[in-house]
């Protein structure tokens, strides 16, 4: 199936993959810190009849969900997790709670030991507020996110009547939105190389860093060499690296993915009814592609997505650049920023060099709500295959060029240019 840029990402590839920090209300951290915000004043607290119950409940309906509708949970024992050892281990931790914050404090570190792999975390107060604001725009493509997570008590546990993430806030200097310390830029003079830093792909912020990347790219379009840095950046909105990255620099690239479904609830709900995903039964898979970690007879759907991205017709706001370009990622890429790695790769668009990337870039992950407390799970139910057949989502990327022991993906690309000099 061939979809063209505009239609395919208005409706589910990389769309919105969001782990975000910086909340008001309750503040949930992404996959990657290890810590738990704090709750705000403001966050409206749920007064539950009997706690002893509930938060059991919900922490055993936590299990139920992932061994139903999570495909990754039985490959964890390859990490060298022991997954029902958290499990029973946390559960013990539950009877001494009090509040819906306890339990979150509970199934984030459950998650912290399972990895946070293909997603799996508690969903934060931005992840939230993207879902109001599509549903605030009609997308009824993410109908079956929004008509989840916004019941009335999950929007009052997270504290979303009213709340408005800070790097939307309009009434800030406009020079301060614009350049908020995400992207940094030097040059490296002896080797004509221009070197962009960008710590995130957070959605808020694909509108406002989109002019300054685009002046720094036409102030340095002479050097070339162009050093894109997304090590350590967790993801968000892949719009970012499309839009603000790739796009000024035209042209038309097509590559393909391939991604595999068990029949489960959260699969019916979420990916089942959609047209573009051209979802065929696995009996008819013709064997073509490869497939290792996941037994054949574990999957029921699949999906071949050939995409053709195309920004050679807008001329306006091209960059006049003939550099070799170079994309720097390691264990820390992951979500969108990894599906950027995995776009360089399949078109050539740049060099990737690094370390293997954390993975699951790919479709939008299922979104679960505990029945007493309204707490919001997230997991990717999507298997996303690597061209080598190894699952994208456990094991990541692996760049074109990797890094010599002891060596940065920095030192790394300084070194390959010189040798190529």
């Amino acid at each position: 199936m061939k979809r063209s840029i505009v239609a395919l990402f208005s409706y589910f590839l990389f769309s919105v993959s969001l782990l975000l920090s910086g909340c008001a209300g309750i503040s949930i951290p992404s996959g990657d810190t290890g810590t738990v915000g704090a709750v705000s004043e403001d966050t409206v607290m749920i007064s539950e009849p009997d706690p002893d119950t509930v938060f059991l409940e919900d922490y055993d309906q936590f299990w139920d969900e992932l061994e139903e509708n999570y495909p990754f949970l039985g490959l964890l024992e390859d990490f060298g997790t022991d997954v029902y050892g958290v499990k029973d281990t946390y559960r013990e931790s539950v009877g001494r709670i009090d509040s819906p914050e306890g339990l979150i404090v509970i199934l984030n570190q459950v998650c912290r030991q399972l990895g946070w792999r293909a997603h799996l975390s508690v969903a934060d107060t931005d992840t939230l507020q993207i879902f109001v604001d599509l549903k605030e725009q009609e997308n009824e493509s993410f109908s079956p996110w929004y008509d989840t997570v916004l019941n009335s008590r999950t929007i009052r546990l997270y504290g979303l009547e009213d709340y408005q993430p800070e790097s939307a806030d309009e009434d800030r200097d406009s020079e301060e939105r614009t350049n908020s310390g995400n992207v940094l830029v030097r040059t490296y003079d002896d080797i004509s190389a221009v070197y962009l830093r960008i710590k995130s792909f957070n959605h808020f912020y694909v509108e406002t860093d989109k002019s300054l990347i685009l002046e720094y790219l036409k102030e340095y379009e002479n050097y070339d060499n162009i050093i894109i840095d997304i090590t350590d950046n967790t993801g968000g909105d892949s719009n970012y690296w499309m839009y603000n990255i790739v796009a000024p620099f035209g042209g038309q690239f097509s590559f393909a993915d391939d991604y595999f479904f068990e029949d489960s609830p959260a699969y019916r709900k979420f990916y089942a009814g959609w047209e573009d995903l051209n979802l065929k039964p696995v009996k008819e898979w013709d064997g073509s592609m490869k497939i290792t970690d996941l037994r054949i007879d574990d999957l029921s759907y699949f999906s071949h997505i050939e995409t053709t991205v195309d920004f050679s017709e807008d001329k306006s706001g091209l960059v006049d650049s003939n550099a070799k370009r170079w994309l720097l990622v390691n264990n820390g890429t992951y979500s969108s920023a990894d599906s950027f790695a995995s776009f360089c790769k399949k078109t050539g668009w740049a060099t990737v060099v690094g370390e293997r990337t954390r993975g699951d870039g790919g479709l939008e992950p299922a979104v679960i709500v505990l029945d007493n407390t309204g707490i919001v799970i997230r997991f990717s139910i999507a298997v996303k295959l690597n061209d080598d057949g190894s699952i994208n989502n456990l094991y990541g990327t692996i760049p074109n060029e990797l890094c010599r022991r002891k060596e940065t993906p920095l030192e790394t690309v300084i070194r390959l240019i010189s040798d190529n000099d």
